[in-house]
């Protein structure tokens, strides 16, 4: 079985992990293969957005809290549940 190169989620949910564990070079470059595939994929311009925001301020620190706090992206085949908000 082979991977699916132009699979652009798949690109954009790899680069947020790397961007995660502190790979940005490496999250960068897949972020930027995800746009290479789908040039409109807002998850990957708002993750390349939020690496240019932690290289600028020079700490990590900042990076985790960035990805956490992305708007909700509606994809095909995800469902999303309600918290109920009393917990």
């Amino acid at each position: 079985m082979g991977v699916n190169e132009r699979h652009h989620q798949s690109w954009g949910n790899l680069g947020a992990c790397l961007l995660q564990i502190g790979e940005l070079d490496e999250g960068e470059r897949a972020l930027r293969q995800a746009l290479a595939v789908k040039p409109d994929y807002a998850f990957a311009q708002f993750n390349l957005k939020s690496l240019v925001e932690v290289r600028a301020s020079g700490t990590l620190s900042k990076l985790p809290m960035l990805i956490s706090n992305k708007p909700l992206f509606k994809q095909p085949g995800l469902r999303v549940r309600e918290q109920n908000k009393s917990n």
